[in-house]
């Protein structure tokens, strides 16, 4: 879980000012933020700019300034071959060292000693560096000239420190991880399908393994795990985190994702055709929060604990605290009244007890993260099970569930069993998962969607026309080739409730056609129709208010367009023998009434006054 304070700016955005890097100061609460021709040291605590330096015309800075504890002095990279450092004593003072191979950056503090990363590959101590400037480095056997590193970071794992480098070779892309104490390196493929990269972060861990998170054009959003066992079968596995709907991005707005902690990350996204920062956790992937507010040119770096947000030029940053994230405070967020377990009683068997609510928490981790389909469904009804009534309706509402959702309907796993499982509860609305209904159709799974239009709660109106539009388009509700699994899918449409304006909005993208072959198969059933019967799932009513509708929504071009005449000379005959049929009833009716009043007044008693008397003689 994280909190976030107020957005602070810490530099006024200025045009034609191009972003290099953002590091950390010695100081906790100042940050080093490098342009083309100037680096600024910004308190961040105090809001006020600490110190700042420009270079002379005609030189560039190529690389983000580091704070290269070793010497207590800054150093930064100009032209690419040009290293410059400089003290805080005296910050005019400036010793320049060039080398003779191009370099991508300089990594600060890594195992107590800063690193030079060249663009070939290499990683040399800087120290070294200083020493001898002019040495020539080998290139990186893994990376060519045309290959190109987007970003490179610094772990210390197992008392090793490793140097993860991600590269661009054309079109793909790919991850070396060079170990500067045994000098070995290896090259790690990253692809998936046929996406491309758009971004990724790397984070360490308190258990010496290193997460390795990216974002793909899809908007899927994976993490993999890169351990021992990683570095000797040289590949990794992708589990899924998330999917957000991506912004359009191009090559060199790279820095989408960043790492808050260990738990949770921040990418950048866009929700109603807004740009947002939205935090996920790597966990459970759910969304605990978005940050709006922002400019759609938009990168992000968290330090410590600031994110740094980079928008055309201006630099801005936002505090934020964490938390460990676990199940119960994943159920939280979305719901003040948290998920329980059910009530346990002490005078029972307690590690029993204990075993029970180790077996569910396990379950809920299967249901959150698990690709596997039987174990999905074995743990969904293991978790169905240890709930009561009351908790089961909590539960369908809450993120997990609709996580969950979304993640089966997936259509690289698609888990059409489980999804029937969950519906077939009754309790499952489909705010939670408003995609279900259109996935369902993609898949032409008509047994589904018969399920979710008799089980699915809060259909919304948009959803039961793209139903129709379905059958219409595959010719289902012609109605000279209609059989009874085709009429019941109707019938359940027809009945389900609906608010009028809406669906009048909705059933205005049907084409001309579309409702003329709606308006015959309501046409038939009308005919069919009497005003109350049993047989009938579909009332009378309910097909004059949905014939009533269709004309007035396409009022005009049904009287303008000669394909429509027939049907309406077919509605016209339709009524006409309704309204013959119940003028008829009508005349029944009186009959009817007059015959029963008749036998009334026929059956009245006999009635005849007596008296008793007494004679006494």
């Amino acid at each position: 879980m994280a909190s976030f304070g107020s957005k602070v700016t810490l530099l006024q955005k200025t045009l034609n000012r191009q972003f290099v890097g953002i590091s950390l100061d010695k100081r906790e609460d100042n940050v080093i933020v490098t342009f083309e021709n100037n680096v600024t040291i910004y308190d961040t605590y105090n809001k006020r700019v600490v110190q700042s330096w420009s270079v002379s015309r005609g030189q560039k800075i190529t690389s983000p300034t580091i704070y290269n504890k070793d010497d207590d002095e800054y150093a930064f990279v100009v032209n690419g071959k040009v290293i410059h450092t400089n003290s805080e004593d005296n910050f005019d003072k400036l010793k320049k060292f060039t080398v003779n191979c191009p370099i991508h950056s300089i990594l600060p503090d890594c195992n107590n000693e800063s690193l030079v990363v060249f663009t070939n590959g290499q990683v040399v101590l800087l120290s070294k560096v200083f020493e001898n400037p002019k040495f020539e480095p080998q290139p990186n056997s893994h990376i060519s000239e045309q290959d190109q590193i987007i970003d490179c970071q610094a772990f210390v794992v197992n008392n090793q420190s490793l140097i993860m480098l991600l590269c661009k070779s054309a079109r793909k892309h790919f991850l070396v991880i060079y170990n500067t104490n045994t000098e070995e390196n290896m090259k790690l493929s990253v692809e998936y399908s046929s996406c491309q990269l758009c971004s990724a972060c790397f984070h360490s861990t308190t258990n010496q393994t290193i997460v390795f998170v990216s974002l793909w054009d899809n908007g899927m959003i994976f993490k993999s795990i890169i351990t021992s066992q990683t570095l000797q079968t040289k590949t990794f596995d992708y589990t899924k985190v998330a999917n957000v709907a991506l912004l359009q991005v191009k090559d060199t707005s790279f820095s989408l994702l960043t790492q808050l902690s260990e738990d949770l990350i921040a990418v950048v996204c866009q929700e109603n055709e807004k740009t947002c920062i939205a935090i996920y956790d790597l966990q459970f992937g759910l969304c605990h929060h978005k940050i709006f507010n922002v400019s759609q040119n938009l990168q992000i770096q968290a330090l410590r604990d600031q994110v740094v947000l980079i928008e055309n030029g201006g630099i801005s940053s936002i505090p934020f605290k964490t938390n460990p994230v676990n199940l119960m405070s994943a159920y939280k967020k979305e719901n003040e009244n948290s998920i329980k377990l059910n009530q346990v009683s002490w005078s029972t068997n307690t590690s029993k007890v204990l075993e029970t609510k180790k077996s569910i928490e396990k379950h809920m981790s299967i249901l959150i993260s698990s690709l596997d389909a039987s174990q999905l469904v074995k743990s969904w009804k293991a978790v169905w099970k240890s709930q009561s009534e009351s908790q089961r309706q909590v539960f369908v509402l809450s993120p997990i569930v609709s996580q969950l959702l979304i993640r089966i309907t997936d259509d690289n796993l698609w888990l059409s069993e489980l999804i029937e499982i969950i519906l077939s509860t009754g309790l499952v609305s489909s705010s939670i998962c408003p995609q279900l209904i259109q996935k369902v159709l993609k898949h032409e799974d008509l047994s589904l969607l018969s399920i979710c239009l008799k089980q699915l709660q809060n259909i919304s109106e948009t959803d039961l026309v793209l139903c129709l539009d379905f059958f219409i388009k595959s010719k289902k509700l012609q109605t000279k080739a209609r059989n009874n699994e085709e009429d019941e899918f109707l019938e359940t449409i027809l009945s389900l409730p609906y608010n009028e304006s809406n669906m009048r909005d909705a059933v205005g993208a049907l084409s001309l056609t579309q409702i003329v072959v709606f308006l015959e198969a309501l046409n038939v059933r009308l005919g069919k129709c009497s005003l109350k019967s049993d047989k009938l799932v579909v009332s009378w009513d309910q097909i004059i208010s949905w014939i009533c509708l269709l004309l007035d929504a396409h009022f005009t071009q049904i009287v303008v367009s000669p394909e429509s005449w027939e049907v309406l000379v077919q509605l016209q005959e339709t009524v006409n023998t309704q309204v013959e049929i119940f003028q008829e009833i009508y005349e029944i009716n009186i009959l009817l009434t007059k015959l029963q009043e008749s036998f009334r007044r026929s059956r009245k008693p006999n009635r005849f006054t007596y008296r008793i008397e007494q004679w006494t003689i």
